[in-house]
């Protein structure tokens, strides 16, 4: 549904087994990095938070394309979640940062997170719609220079 062309997980077996059907069903290459471990968020958190940030702002530079060519999955562990969620912050207004979850279990087995990401500098308004969805278009001017996540699901 989000055209997922890259895909990207931890080298743990349960990762890998999570997103290799879709890399078979569309003939996809699945790059794990070992940034994305259990391990990693336990003895070198800020290099984990590093790989994903580099994650995040790669391409945002390139003026001829400065949206991504295409979405990314990133299949990761339970205890990446508290890093990455601390990190999708720094993208984010502070409303839209409430709809992340801030505590264990983090997300339901299967559950994830669809982060809609912006990557070119702008001014965009953030607010919530009536039913409670966090968007762009309401709320106040959040000026973010770099990418910014406009809009956040959890699915």
């Amino acid at each position: 549904a989000y055209g997922v062309g890259e895909l990207v997980s931890s080298p743990w077996k349960r990762c890998v087994d999570t997103l290799a059907p879709y890399a078979h069903g569309c003939g996809l290459d699945l790059r794990s990095d070992e940034a994305f471990t259990e391990v990693s968020a336990l003895t070198t958190p800020e290099a984990m938070q590093a790989s994903f940030r580099d994650l995040l702002e790669r391409g945002s530079a390139l003026a001829e394309q400065p949206e991504p060519s295409y979405p990314l999955a990133l299949c990761v562990h339970r205890p990446c979640l508290p890093l990455l969620f601390e990190t999708l912050r720094e993208y984010m207004g502070p409303e839209l940062a409430t709809k992340l979850p801030d505590s264990d279990p983090w997300l339901r087995p299967g559950q994830a997170v669809v982060v809609h990401l912006r990557r070119r500098p702008a001014s965009v308004q953030l607010g919530t719609t009536p039913e409670g969805d966090v968007e762009a278009g309401c709320g106040d001017d959040v000026v973010v220079k770099g990418p910014q996540i406009v809009a956040l699901e959890l699915r």
